[in-house]
Protein backbone atom coordinates (compact mmCIF):
# COMPACT_ATOMS: atom_id res chain seq x y z
CA UNK A 1 0.00 0.00 0.00
CA UNK A 2 0.92 3.11 -0.08
CA UNK A 3 0.74 6.13 2.63
CA UNK A 4 -0.33 9.86 2.19
CA UNK A 5 -1.04 12.73 4.17
CA UNK A 6 -4.19 11.68 4.77
CA UNK A 7 -3.47 8.06 5.42
CA UNK A 8 -4.90 6.85 8.94
CA UNK A 9 -2.87 4.95 11.41
CA UNK A 10 -5.64 1.75 10.90
CA UNK A 11 -5.18 2.47 7.43
CA UNK A 12 -1.54 1.40 7.66
CA UNK A 13 -2.47 -1.03 9.95
CA UNK A 14 -5.22 -2.81 7.80
CA UNK A 15 -3.39 -2.09 4.23
CA UNK A 16 0.18 -2.67 4.99
CA UNK A 17 1.43 -4.33 8.25
CA UNK A 18 -1.70 -6.81 8.51
CA UNK A 19 -1.21 -8.18 4.84
CA UNK A 20 2.92 -8.09 4.83
CA UNK A 21 2.65 -9.87 7.96
CA UNK A 22 0.35 -12.14 7.31
CA UNK A 23 2.67 -13.26 4.17
CA UNK A 24 5.19 -13.91 6.57
CA UNK A 25 4.33 -16.08 8.90
CA UNK A 26 2.26 -13.84 10.68
CA UNK A 27 4.75 -12.28 12.81
CA UNK A 28 4.60 -8.41 14.42
CA UNK A 29 6.06 -5.88 11.65
CA UNK A 30 9.38 -5.33 13.67
CA UNK A 31 10.43 -8.65 12.89
CA UNK A 32 10.99 -8.01 9.33
CA UNK A 33 12.44 -4.56 9.86
CA UNK A 34 15.80 -3.90 7.82
CA UNK A 35 18.69 -5.14 10.41
CA UNK A 36 15.42 -7.38 12.49
CA UNK A 37 13.80 -5.60 15.84
CA UNK A 38 15.91 -3.18 17.65
CA UNK A 39 15.59 -2.28 21.38
CA UNK A 40 13.50 0.86 21.47
CA UNK A 41 14.86 4.09 23.48
CA UNK A 42 11.51 6.29 23.49
CA UNK A 43 7.79 5.12 23.53
CA UNK A 44 5.15 6.94 21.14
CA UNK A 45 1.50 6.83 21.06
CA UNK A 46 -1.16 7.40 18.47
CA UNK A 47 -4.52 7.43 17.54
CA UNK A 48 -6.13 5.72 15.21
CA UNK A 49 -7.72 7.76 13.33
CA UNK A 50 -4.67 10.34 13.43
CA UNK A 51 -2.68 10.83 10.03
CA UNK A 52 0.24 8.65 10.20
CA UNK A 53 2.34 11.04 8.65
CA UNK A 54 1.86 12.88 11.90
CA UNK A 55 3.03 10.58 13.85
CA UNK A 56 6.06 9.98 11.38
CA UNK A 57 6.85 13.97 11.87
CA UNK A 58 6.36 14.24 15.55
CA UNK A 59 9.07 11.12 15.79
CA UNK A 60 11.33 12.99 13.86
CA UNK A 61 10.79 16.23 15.32
CA UNK A 62 11.44 14.22 18.83
CA UNK A 63 14.56 12.21 17.47
CA UNK A 64 16.18 16.39 15.71
CA UNK A 65 14.67 18.35 18.21
CA UNK A 66 14.06 20.61 14.96
CA UNK A 67 10.51 21.70 14.14
CA UNK A 68 11.50 21.70 10.08
CA UNK A 69 11.42 18.67 8.47
CA UNK A 70 14.16 17.82 5.65
CA UNK A 71 15.07 14.67 5.32
CA UNK A 72 19.00 15.61 4.59
CA UNK A 73 19.32 17.51 7.55
CA UNK A 74 19.52 14.76 10.34
CA UNK A 75 22.58 13.61 11.78
CA UNK A 76 23.88 9.49 11.85
CA UNK A 77 22.40 10.10 15.59
CA UNK A 78 19.42 11.12 14.70
CA UNK A 79 18.59 8.60 12.45
CA UNK A 80 19.55 5.77 14.25
CA UNK A 81 17.48 6.67 17.51
CA UNK A 82 14.86 3.88 18.12
CA UNK A 83 11.04 4.06 19.15
CA UNK A 84 8.59 1.34 19.76
CA UNK A 85 5.24 2.25 17.88
CA UNK A 86 2.78 -0.45 19.20
CA UNK A 87 1.45 -1.12 15.42
CA UNK A 88 4.81 -2.45 14.43
CA UNK A 89 6.07 -4.05 17.65
CA UNK A 90 3.06 -6.26 18.64
CA UNK A 91 1.79 -9.07 16.48
CA UNK A 92 -1.45 -7.95 14.98
CA UNK A 93 -2.83 -11.06 13.79
CA UNK A 94 -3.23 -12.58 17.74
CA UNK A 95 -4.67 -8.88 18.53
CA UNK A 96 -7.13 -7.31 16.48
CA UNK A 97 -7.11 -9.11 12.72
CA UNK A 98 -10.10 -11.04 11.65
CA UNK A 99 -12.23 -8.41 13.21
CA UNK A 100 -14.66 -6.31 10.55
CA UNK A 101 -12.50 -3.21 10.82
CA UNK A 102 -9.28 -5.70 9.75
CA UNK A 103 -10.23 -8.61 7.83
CA UNK A 104 -7.92 -10.84 7.73
CA UNK A 105 -8.12 -14.99 6.94
CA UNK A 106 -5.13 -16.04 9.52
CA UNK A 107 -7.12 -18.16 11.75
CA UNK A 108 -4.98 -16.95 14.29
CA UNK A 109 -6.25 -17.35 17.88
CA UNK A 110 -6.99 -14.26 19.70
CA UNK A 111 -4.68 -13.05 22.87
CA UNK A 112 -6.79 -10.40 24.62
CA UNK A 113 -6.17 -11.20 28.08
CA UNK A 114 -3.41 -12.97 30.45
CA UNK A 115 -0.15 -13.72 29.45
CA UNK A 116 -0.09 -14.18 25.92
CA UNK A 117 -1.64 -10.37 25.54
CA UNK A 118 0.43 -8.26 23.60
CA UNK A 119 -1.80 -4.84 24.35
Amino acid sequence: GTINEHTTTSEVVKNIIIPVTAKLGSCCYADVFPGGPKRPETMMTHWWGNSFLSVVKAICQHASGKMELDATMYSEAELNKTYWLCIFGINQHTTICGTPWNPCTCGHAKRLHGLGCEM
